[in-house]
């Protein structure tokens, strides 16, 4: 986004390194018809970076001096099933997984008191559904489906009143979480030899996930907190075509 800050390696900041495990297994069963897979994962980070609370990240000069480096870690277990055979192929797959990081207190700093608090992009369910029928000879029927835990957020638990400004007290660092997603995307595609085109629905059923979420005092009640949803997408159609030459 045009907020992302980079900020290169050197004297302030040590280079972020992982060490990671995972063990598997996978199968075909039926003659080819089907393959199964789980594999369960650990991965253990160093000099995790996120910021202290309350910094000023906007065009500041020394920003190594709003950054704390921690550990982190990751595990979890992902299940996938394909289907190759019938009139409707496809495949599911999903994750049951967890991401932490902690920050433990040197000098005063730290995050959350230096416990483990889920990491930015913390999903612990994941899933996706997909699947195609063929209808005729050139007509393709395609849909997708995808659930996920909302990502790790901050809101806040109280307020009070300081110089005759509200002033809001956040909870622990990403101990909330924002409301499930969920979409279906559908596809119809018509493929020639040279030619293809394809008409496709993303976010079927119009929902509007919740992409953030804000809190500001209402107008009409100065006492009452209002949280409000940002959402980017609504439903969105789409039309492609595709020459082959």
């Amino acid at each position: 986004t045009p907020l992302d800050v980079w900020e290169p390696v050197g004297p302030w900041i040590k280079p972020q390194r992982a060490d990671q495990y995972a063990v598997g297994y996978a199968s075909t069963l039926r003659g080819g018809g089907y393959e199964f897979s789980a594999e369960a994962y650990f991965k253990r980070s160093y000099n995790v970076l996120d910021f202290v609370d309350g910094s000023d990240v906007i065009l500041n000069p020394r920003i190594e001096t709003a950054l704390l480096q921690g550990v982190g870690r990751a595990y979890g277990l992902e299940l996938f099933l394909r289907k190759q055979v019938g009139d409707v192929t496809g495949w599911v797959s999903y994750t049951l997984g967890r991401a932490e990081q902690r920050f433990a207190p040197e000098v005063g700093a730290g995050i959350n008191d230096g416990a483990w608090f889920p990491s930015p992009t913390d999903k612990t369910h994941d899933l996706s559904i997909i699947a195609v029928r063929p209808l005729g000879r050139r007509w393709t029927l395609g849909g997708t489906f995808s659930a996920a835990s909302g990502l790790p957020v901050t809101y806040p638990l109280s307020r009070y009143v300081l110089d005759d400004y509200v002033v809001p007290e956040f909870g622990p660092r990403n101990s909330s979480r924002l409301p499930l997603y969920h979409r279906l995307d559908l596809s119809l595609t018509r493929t020639s030899q040279r030619h293809e085109v394809q008409f496709g629905v993303f976010n079927a059923y119009n929902r509007f996930n919740a992409q953030s979420m804000s809190f500001r005092q209402s107008t009409s009640d100065l006492l009452r907190t209002e949280a409000v949803q940002l959402s980017v997408f609504g439903i969105v159609p789409s039309i492609s075509y595709s020459f082959r030459f």
